[in-house]
């Protein structure tokens, strides 16, 4: 799949028909479904297998949440949708946690958001829960179609999906949900949803972030150019080898 997609993203460099751009852009986007698939059965087989760990290490909140915007800014817009983001209180500069899953966790939540919304808003909230020792709540707010009482308790298993014409025309797998909560359960964090229908919905999930007190500046000594013998900072040569053309 990635030989697949990274070779789809290469024939953009060449002169290419309006129609060829066209079916170039189906042959991604369908691409790019699929990986998600293959990603999620990957992640919900090692989960089964007792093969995933919680990682713990100092990232940035800040830079997690731009990130989440901007990789779902696309997607939104062809909706009709704005994305956005925001801390309520005081902000962290950096924290110790998974930065990794967290950020799949808001992903499948803004992307499910956004598959049930129109011309709306995907709002994300962040907040360090006064009182409550090192949580963090998050919170993706949407204006979509809401969710009925009879399906809250049901949305977080494997391979459900709303039975609805809308649901139908949304797409998916029903697998998201299932594996972000095990990846907060992972977090030693917990997740839940307040929805009405035709209100719109609330996903929430509260994960132990504790604030990293002394920032590592490890990261920004090793981006650095290496100086050599007489002090002057120089590009580095890399030699990449690959053992098959299509890498």
């Amino acid at each position: 799949l990635n030989g697949l997609l990274g070779t789809m993203d290469l024939l953009r460099d060449h002169k290419l028909t309006e129609r060829q751009t066209d079916l170039l852009d189906h042959m991604q986007s369908s691409g790019h479904l699929l990986l998600g698939l293959v990603n999620d059965v990957l992640d919900l087989s090692k989960f089964e297998a007792g093969k995933q760990r919680a990682e713990t290490r100092p990232f940035d909140i800040t830079r997690l949440l731009d990130g989440v915007v901007e990789t779902t800014m696309s997607l939104a817009a062809a909706s009709g949708n704005s994305v956005a983001w925001s801390w309520q209180g005081e902000p962290d500069a950096q924290v110790l946690g998974d930065s990794r899953r967290l950020r799949q966790v808001l992903l499948n939540l803004v992307s499910n958001a956004i598959k049930f919304t129109r011309a709306g808003s995907i709002d994300i909230e962040v907040e360090r829960l006064p009182g409550q020792e090192d949580l963090v709540e998050f919170r993706v707010i949407d204006t979509g179609i809401g969710i009925a009482p009879e399906n809250l308790a049901r949305i977080f298993k494997d391979f459900e999906t709303l039975d609805s014409s809308y649901a139908r025309r949304a797409g998916g797998t029903g697998l998201g949900l299932g594996i972000s909560k095990r990846f907060v359960g992972l977090m030693g964090g917990e997740i839940g949803v307040e929805s009405e229908p035709g209100e719109g919905s609330m996903f929430w999930l509260r994960v132990p972030l504790p604030v990293e007190e002394q920032a590592s500046s490890d990261t920004t000594k090793s981006a650095k150019k290496t100086p050599d013998a007489d002090g002057v900072a120089r590009p580095l040569s890399i030699l990449l080898v690959e053992d098959n053309e299509i890498n």
